[in-house]
């Protein structure tokens, strides 16, 4: 048991261990990578996710966030009323990609996100620095 965690597993540091040195976040071959976050229209999920598989990309997480945009939501009409959804339902996708593979890696979801109405929705490209040891 570690702390607060009552899980018997060795990711947590115990109390009296010492603390967790970080490392700087590179791939194989020492190249620095980069946290790309994709926020996309929930049918485009299966599009992006092949198309990045393809691309090498391996290790990805997919979350359900709700946001809005330029089109500040929508109305839906439920049993003859009339309620208006502020907040758009989204996915986020994020991975990490070598530095040096980050302008294709967009372009390719920008490609693949793509839909013909509003609200394709944003990609986000941050540094990584520091990360715990695998």
């Amino acid at each position: 048991m570690h702390g607060s965690c009552a899980c018997p597993c060795s990711l947590h540091p115990s109390p009296s261990s010492e603390a967790v040195a970080f490392v700087t976040v590179s791939d194989a071959r020492g190249t620095p990578r980069r946290r790309v976050e994709a926020i996309i229209k929930p049918f485009k999920l299966d599009t992006v996710t092949a198309a990045l598989r393809d691309a090498g990309v391996v290790d990805l997480i997919v979350s359900n966030v709700r946001g809005f945009g330029r089109q500040a939501g929508y109305t839906e009409l439920y049993r003859g009323h009339a309620y208006v959804l502020r907040f758009v339902p989204r996915l986020k996708v994020e991975f990490l990609v070598a530095e040096d593979r980050v302008d294709a890696v967009v372009s390719l979801i920008c490609r693949t996100a793509r839909s013909q109405t509003p609200g394709n929705g944003k990609i986000l490209v941050s540094a990584v620095e520091d990360s715990p040891p695998a």
